[in-house]
């Protein structure tokens, strides 16, 4: 049985992505190991509960830098951490807006190209109703798979090419939430409660 599976993220220089983070989101280093050229081989940061790994790019061994991706944050008020990380140098994507899937989400990009999409609950929804609420949006944003466009009562979530999603075996009694991407894959497990 899976236990933890961890998002690994590349950024270049990995030291100034871990400072950023630190400011932006209030990551703690756990510890890192470092390239005798002075790279970050491998650091793990705190970022409240969760573990995000983090290295420099290492071309000569194909471990290569962003190409998309990023995160979702789940939190107590998500429009106090997007100005936080916009202020500490992070790029606002979209602003925090309800959202159909029960939740206040905005997006911001960091200096190293990863996405993260910080958001909070503001009502339980149903997947049957999650999915009423999709569809009815779908006229809005199916016609623009590769841009962005702007929704009334949506947003497309986080596009990666590829995504690292962790779970954790939560107490019994303890529901999980998900979150889908429009192109059909898993952007955010969280624990409700």
């Amino acid at each position: 049985m899976i236990r933890e599976v961890f998002a690994y993220l590349r950024a270049s220089p990995a030291a100034e992505a871990v400072a950023f983070y630190a400011r932006a989101f209030g990551a703690v280093e756990k510890f890192r190991l470092t390239a005798p050229d002075g790279r970050i081989g491998h650091v793990e940061l705190l970022f409240s509960p969760a573990t995000i790994m983090l290295s420099d790019p290492f071309p000569e061994f194909d471990i290569r830098g962003p190409e998309g991706g990023g995160a979702t944050i789940h939190l107590d008020v998500a429009d106090a951490v997007i100005a936080q990380a916009v202020a500490a140098g992070a790029t606002l994507v979209r602003p925090a807006a309800e959202q159909f899937y029960g939740e206040r989400t905005g997006t911001v990009r960091d200096p190293f190209g990863h996405e993260w999409m910080i958001g909070h609950a503001i009502e339980q929804v149903e997947p049957a109703e999650m999915q009423r609420r999709h569809d009815s949006l779908s006229g809005n944003w199916g016609h623009a798979r590769n841009s962005s466009p702007k929704l009334t009562g949506g947003s497309p979530t986080l596009r990666a090419k590829s995504a690292t999603v962790g779970f954790r075996d939560e107490p019994p009694g303890r529901p999980v939430t998900s979150s889908r991407g429009y192109d059909g894959g898993l952007v955010g497990v969280a624990c409700a409660g």
